[in-house]
């Protein structure tokens, strides 16, 4: 079976019963590609759900092989990427000698509500992006962030993962 992902691109599991995050404690819905082989994915923190496995430990958290025919594209602004948050990066502070450091804390709100707060140099949002690009899928938002970076040869500040 032809594939159409690239290593970190985030796809909705078509079972996700299947399936659970070693670190959260709901089914996951979307994930991330960390390794493309074969037939098969495997993503970022997933994980298969069996009571076989629970009641074998040395297979308690075996990594799921997830099937080609079992991942799909996420649909930009859909029920399916509530998940997704923005992660950009946070420039640091200049802090004087004995002044508290100040902490910056992960905003894990719904990345499509922020990209109307989200500027491009050309004074346009992401969201405008979106609609220019007529970009549908959470995947082809994430290809378009890697090629500018790696056309302008600076670190995107804006990036998608999933929690």
């Amino acid at each position: 079976m032809e594939q159409n992902f690239e290593k970190g691109d985030i796809v909705r599991l078509l079972k996700p019963d299947k399936y659970f995050y070693l670190v959260a404690s709901h089914r996951p819905i979307v994930a991330k590609i960390e390794e493309i082989h074969d037939d098969y994915y495997i993503m970022e923190g997933i994980y298969y759900l069996s009571l076989d496995l629970i009641n074998d430990s040395s297979q308690f958290a075996k990594i799921a092989h997830i099937p080609f025919t079992e991942v799909e594209p996420v649909e930009i602004n859909s029920d399916y990427d509530r998940d997704i948050y923005m992660d950009g990066i946070v420039c640091a502070s200049f802090v004087e000698p004995g002044k508290p450091i100040p902490v910056q804390e992960t905003n894990f709100s719904y990345y499509y509500d922020r990209l109307d707060h989200s500027k491009r140099v050309d004074g346009s949002t992401y969201k405008d992006l979106l609609r220019e690009k007529q970009l549908k899928y959470v995947h082809e938002f994430q290809r378009y962030l890697r090629e500018q970076k790696e056309k302008t040869g600076l670190d995107e500040w804006l990036a998608v993962k999933y929690r």
